[in-house]
């Protein structure tokens, strides 16, 4: 298990780019964003660590500045209340994320469902339903879920 994470080491996969190699769109950190907060609030309890962890995780795998970050999470709640539209920002990731990269999409959903030290079944149920949505295996997600108890997200 652990010589299958190695090959998924945060230095070789980058969202900063999508998978031709081009910069990350906007539309792409976006639908991300959505899917954060999404998770977020699917307990119905935005924790202070969550949003800590959502900020971070923006910051750290786009590789943007803090202004970006509030920026874009800013366009992505207004953006999610929109239930209806989850499956057009999961085609986005879908369209332009490699597998591996959407893998560690998976797992940056897994490190806000554990920032809070609780998962409750709502957490769960919407991580299943993103593995579906991301057209992932069970291995590929739980490649993802220990990429965020290794917190190598």
């Amino acid at each position: 298990m652990f010589k299958k994470l190695s090959g998924l080491s945060h230095d070789e996969i980058r969202l900063d780019v999508d998978s031709s190699g081009n910069p990350t769109e906007e539309d792409l950190l976006i639908a991300t964003g959505v899917l954060l907060l999404q998770m977020a609030g699917s307990d119905s309890d935005y924790a202070a660590e969550e949003v800590k962890a959502i900020f971070a995780i923006m910051k750290n795998e786009f590789n943007i500045l803090d202004n970006d970050v509030k920026h874009f999470l800013g366009q992505a709640n207004q953006l999610r209340n929109d239930k209806a539209r989850i499956d057009e920002f999961v085609q986005v990731i879908n369209t332009h994320f490699s597998t591996k990269q959407r893998i560690r999409v998976l797992a940056m959903l897994w490190r806000v469902i554990l920032a809070d030290g609780k998962v409750d079944k709502f957490e769960t149920n919407f991580a299943i339903k993103m593995k579906f949505s991301l057209m992932l295996t069970d291995q590929e997600a739980e490649q993802a879920r220990q990429l965020a108890l290794q917190k190598m997200v």
